[in-house]
């Protein structure tokens, strides 16, 4: 399994507004793709630090996943929102409980 994690640095203020972005276009978009397992958002409202976490069964999953959203379209969903671009990184889930 693999996780795909994102790191956000949310707008003072925005935290319901990016909730509810992930909640409506992201979460419901991933979870039509192959592959996609289940999602979390973490989020500290004091500092506007959040994290995605998306499960994916393999790796070429939760690639096909990120190319089927172009560098600009998702720069224009995010851009109102964030201080600064995301950070996207994969990792391999090597244990669980």
């Amino acid at each position: 399994m693999i996780a795909r994690v994102g790191r956000f640095q949310v707008k003072a203020g925005k935290q319901d507004e990016f909730k509810e972005l992930i909640e409506t276009r992201v979460f419901t978009r991933v979870q039509q793709h192959k592959g996609y397992r289940n999602g979390y958002l973490l989020m500290d409202r004091k500092t506007g630090n959040c994290i995605t976490i998306g499960f994916w069964g393999t790796e070429e999953e939760a690639q096909a996943d990120a190319r089927s959203v172009s560098p600009q379209e998702q720069e224009r969903l995010y851009e109102t929102f964030l201080t600064e671009p995301p950070v996207i990184e994969l990792y391999e889930v090597a244990s669980r409980d």
